[in-house]
């Protein structure tokens, strides 16, 4: 009996062992399957975050290459803009040189005055860009050296050098021709440092002496009385020029701005206030004398002026 028992035993035992080893691998089977799922889902969530930073970057680069688009199209459009303004300035030169070479040929075919036409040379020079800043010095203060030598031989010769280099630098200061500061003052005081009108104008722009003060403080010289600063010809040259300027800005209008340099802005206001016609008579002598230091004509030097308004 015993014995059978063992042998029953024996055979009983690898069934069981077999049993627990399918158990076994059922566990670890389902424990590996779980693990693959984790790692799957974890791997598809890191791909939809990679999605989601992909779209990002792209929508960034997108918003980039708009804001690039946008720039370039407003580089373009700024581009066109200065193009045809470059066009227009280049067709008013051109119109300007093609007027002044019209001109040229015109007083080629009948007798000119050599000053005549050495200021029409020295436009057309000027404008298309053949003539030096330094010629062009040289040439105003030399019309203004002979012209004042011409009126007043009572100056000496650097005085007179020192009161043309004042008129041309001053004049191209306010963006004036230089030669109708000549004209200005040589209409005022006739080149004379020490005139003074009933009115109290002094010097050679005759100054007003109550509204000197005010004006040489403005630009900076100090105001040692009517004689002392009025008499000193380079002052009362910077003050002149800068009153005439502040007349052209007020009045916008440079041939008023004479006629109020003369008259006072205060009367020539009223005039105007009133639409009364302001008088022409101290205009066209200054109008006069410039057109001749440049050899043109009163109507001509009008016309020039009117057109540097």
């Amino acid at each position: 009996m015993s014995t059978a028992k063992i042998k029953g035993e024996k055979v009983d035992m690898p069934n069981s062992l077999r049993e627990n080893i399918n158990k076994n691998l059922g566990s670890i089977f389902i424990i590996f399957m779980c693990i693959i799922i984790i790692l799957f889902i974890n791997l598809q969530i890191k791909v939809n975050n990679l999605g989601m930073q992909a779209e990002k970057y792209i929508e960034n680069v997108n918003l980039k290459n708009e804001e690039i688009i946008n720039k370039v199209e407003n580089l373009s459009r700024q581009t066109e803009k200065y193009i045809e303004s470059i066009n227009l300035q280049n067709e008013k030169i051109a119109n300007r040189v093609e007027d002044l070479s019209n001109e040229v040929k015109k007083y080629s075919q009948v007798r000119i005055g050599r000053d005549q036409f050495t200021e029409i040379y020295m436009q057309l020079q000027e404008l298309t860009g053949m003539i030096s800043n330094e010629v062009k010095r040289e040439f105003y203060i030399t019309k203004a050296v002979k012209d004042i030598s011409k009126n007043n031989s009572t100056l000496d010769s650097k005085s007179i050098y020192e009161i043309s280099k004042t008129i041309y630098e001053e004049a191209v200061k306010y963006n004036f021709n230089p030669l109708l500061i000549t004209a200005i003052i040589k209409t005022e005081s006739n080149y004379d440092p020490k005139a003074v009108s009933d009115s109290y104008a002094y010097g050679l722009c005759q100054v007003r002496r109550f509204i000197a003060p005010e004006l040489a403080e403005n630009i900076g010289i100090k105001w040692d009385g009517a004689e002392k600063t009025l008499f000193d010809p380079i002052k009362n040259i910077k003050i002149g020029v800068y009153y005439l300027s502040m007349l052209n800005r007020n009045f916008n209008d440079i041939k008023t701005a004479i006629i109020a340099y003369n008259q006072g802005p205060y009367n020539v206001q009223g005039q105007l206030t009133n639409n009364k016609e302001l008088p022409d008579n101290y205009l066209n002598k200054v109008l006069d004398y410039y057109a001749n230091l440049r050899g043109f004509s009163l109507e001509e030097a009008q016309n020039e002026i009117k057109a540097t308004n």
